[in-house]
Parts: structure tokens; C-alpha cells; sequence
């Protein structure tokens, strides 16, 4: 489809004409431009660098939204499972001591593919002031910062709290974020067997055992049992989701009052939910650096080769 019809009925009319091998051949030739890596390709993009991504979600949501009620949220540390990932199968990365060097020349090569020079020193310097000197990280802290912020995958807790700044701008939005460090993951979104040796907890689709008991990454759903506390905040979660599904509000004797999301920007619009005493509104925006990211973020996108750019967050 032509660059210049994004966002227009006729891009729409050129998209219901092609077949769907001609999407994945499409889709696999924009993932294979992305540092060699199928992370998110199907992530919305838009062809023009001058037109800011969230004024070009604002006018769909205003113009197609059905404004009913919704629930949004992710887990805390998204991307870890992704991380554990790049270790025990595709790269093989090492995931308990990460230098400088593989901060900067692996893993934010690919998951900040294109950024320069600069953008990469001030990464680090944010998020692993004392590596410059000799220090390590690991892969859990390094899956925590994607999760706050990247450019290449869909899955960042930013990028989730942009998007409800947009919905909230039409209809009641209730946002929450799942972050329950004993959540189970061996088994669930990594296979029994597969360890990659890091702290894992509250990762993509970790949540998902607590509203589908055992649910695994097999059809065999035998996935382990939750531990008794973990348990407890599954039937908190299965009362605030049925509540939400009849009523439109997620309010419950279980959780504290909760406000709906304002506007994209610091202060305490989000339910965590850690643990059954550890349930609160809280900044997700402070806590993910979004101002950070945002700056980092404002003006062009990174130039990334053969791809349309992933503009800013702004």
C-alpha cells in the first residue's frame, strides 16, 4: 500500500485486498529489518516521521471508539520473559553478568535498534550508572528496564499508560498492572525444564494463571498450582475482572478506591496489584522513568533501515 494513504480509507480498502500469505511475507520481511528479530513485528507503525503516532491514535479513538467502560493494564516486568528468552534459545545470551560491553552491543542493539551513540550513553547512564566503571548487571534488571521503555516491542508499561491517556480522553478508563514477584513462569510462559537461570516473577502473560488456574504453554493446562498467597490475589483478581465484566467498574471490597486514569503524566492513577496486602493506587509513571523516555523520545524517531519509523511517545 502506498506510504502516502496511511491512515486513509483507501490504505484500508489496499489492506482488504491482499491475502494473508501476502501479510505474513510482509510482516517477515519487516521483522527480519528489526536487528534480525521477530520481537513485535506486527507493532503499529506510521509512515510519516512529522506526524506524532499518538495524535494519529487520538483521531481513530475519537472517531471509532465504542465508548463503553475499559480495563487496561500489563505486568510490571514485561519483557523479562523475553530476556530469558534470548537465553535459552534464539541468541543464547548470557543473562547473570552483563558488561558494558553486551549492555550496549546486544541487548540495546536489538531492543533499541538505531539508537546512536548518545542515546545509548544515556541509557545506561540512567539505568546503570556504576557499569562504566567495571560493574555488571544482570538479565532481570535489563528485562525491567525494556519493560519501562522500548521502541521495537509492543510489550513496554510507557507505551501502555500513553495509550490509556488516549482512551481516557473518550470514555472511563481503569488502568492496573499485575506485579506479583512470585508469579509462576516455569511451565507457563517457559516450558518445564527450560531455567534460564534469572529472576523472573512478574513477566508477559504471568497474570494469566491467576484469572485460567494452571494454564501452560501446552494444551496439556498443567501448569503448577499458585502458592497459597498468590492464590489469594488470583480471587481478588477473578472478583475485580467478573465485577468489571457485569457492572463497567472494577470496584470491590477487596481493593482500595479506585479512580479512573486521568491523562498520560505522573500521579496515582494505577492499581497494583502485588500481593492480597499489597494492592494500591500507585505512579507507574514515575516508577517506569516515562519522563525519561519521553525526553529521550520527543522529537524524531531512531532511524531504523527498511522499517517506517516508530515515532515518539509525545
Amino acid at each position: 500500500c502506498a506510504p502516502d494513504t496511511v491512515g486513509s480509507e483507501e490504505e484500508l480498502n489496499c489492506l482488504k485486498r491482499k491475502t494473508g500469505k501476502d501479510q505474513i511475507k510482509a510482516l517477515l520481511k519487516a521483522q527480519g529489518s528489526i536487528a534480525g528479530t521477530s520481537v513485535m513485528g506486527f507493532a503499529p507503525v506510521i509512515a510519516s516521521g512529522t506526524v506524532p503516532l499518538p495524535d494519529y491514535q487520538a483521531a481513530s479513538v475519537k472517531k471509532y471508539l465504542n465508548r463503553v467502560p475499559i480495563l487496561m493494564g500489563g505486568t510490571q516486568d514485561e519483557v523479562r520473559l523475553y530476556v530469558a528468552y534470548d537465553n535459552l534459545f534464539g541468541e543464547k545470551w548470557n543473562v547473570k553478568e552483563i558488561t558494558k560491553d553486551d549492555l550496549e552491543n546486544k541487548w540495546l542493539a536489538k531492543y533499541y535498534h538505531g539508537a546512536s551513540t548518545d542515546t545509548k550513553r544515556k541509557i545506561i547512564e540512567q539505568y546503570f550508572p556504576t557499569i562504566a566503571t567495571g560493574a555488571s548487571t544482570n538479565g532481570a534488571k535489563v528485562g525491567s528496564m525494556i519493560s519501562d521503555f522500548n521502541p521495537v516491542a509492543g510489550l513496554n508499561n510507557c507505551g501502555y499508560l500513553r495509550t490509556a491517556g488516549v482512551f481516557s480522553e473518550q470514555t472511563t478508563l481503569y488502568a492496573w498492572e499485575f506485579a506479583d514477584p512470585k508469579a509462576p513462569v516455569l511451565g507457563v510462559g517457559i516450558a518445564k525444564g527450560k531455567d534460564p537461570g534469572m529472576k523472573l516473577g512478574a513477566v508477559h502473560s504471568s497474570e494469566l494463571n491467576y484469572l485460567f488456574p494452571n494454564l501452560s504453554n501446552t494444551s496439556a493446562i498443567d501448569g503448577p498450582d499458585l502458592k497459597p498467597e498468590s492464590q489469594k490475589l488470583a480471587d481478588i483478581l477473578v472478583k475485580v475482572w467478573s465485577g468489571f465484566a457485569r457492572s463497567g467498574n472494577p470496584a470491590t471490597a477487596s481493593v482500595p478506591a479506585w479512580q479512573s486514569y486521568s491523562s498520560y503524566g505522573p500521579g496515582q492513577q494505577v492499581m497494583r496489584f502485588k500481593s492480597p496486602d499489597q494492592i494500591t493506587l500507585y505512579d507507574a509513571y514515575k516508577a517506569h522513568q516515562c519522563a525519561f523516555w519521553n525526553d529521550l523520545y520527543r522529537t524524531k524517531a531512531q532511524s531504523v533501515p527498511n522499517v517506517r519509523p516508530v515515532t515518539s511517545l509525545n
